[in-house]
């Protein structure tokens, strides 16, 4: 089985996603080892990176301190996603929204991988705060 990009579904409960965890486990475990052996061999090819975040949506009570999770990624993704579904094709975007496989869970990637010179690791930090920024705004 293949491992992908989750673009569009509804994301599953708590309750739901623990009884995949150990499959979701495994397979990201086993695709990992597939890439490596496809490209453990090759040469000449400059390495892109990226990051992501897996951001989990909670409330913190001020006055209990307590914690709940937000069960709302399927109504927050359209208004993190509005700039990248209303450009126009082959601008640059920073960041990329997508679910995860929690409802209370989004992820967050840069808009493009970055570049493989050292210089690029200076821009990885200040993505990572545009997107929390973003999130926090909602």
């Amino acid at each position: 089985k293949i491992m992908g990009l989750l673009t569009a579904g509804a994301p599953l409960g708590w309750s739901e996603t623990k009884k995949h965890a150990a499959y979701v486990r495994r397979e990201g475990v086993m695709q990992f080892i597939r890439q490596y052996h496809k490209l453990s061999k090759a040469t000449g090819a400059a390495l892109y990176f990226g990051d992501e975040i897996e951001y989990t949506l909670m409330r913190i009570d001020p006055k209990t301190k307590e914690a709940s999770l937000l069960l709302i990624s399927p109504e927050l993704l359209p208004y993190l996603q509005w700039e990248e579904n209303h450009i126009p094709p082959d601008t640059p975007i920073n960041v990329l929204w997508r679910p995860e496989y929690a409802a209370y869970m989004i992820e967050g990637t840069p808009g493009k991988p970055f570049g493989h010179l050292p210089a690029y690791l200076n821009t990885v930090e200040f993505n990572m705060q545009k997107r929390r920024e973003q999130v926090q705004k909602r």
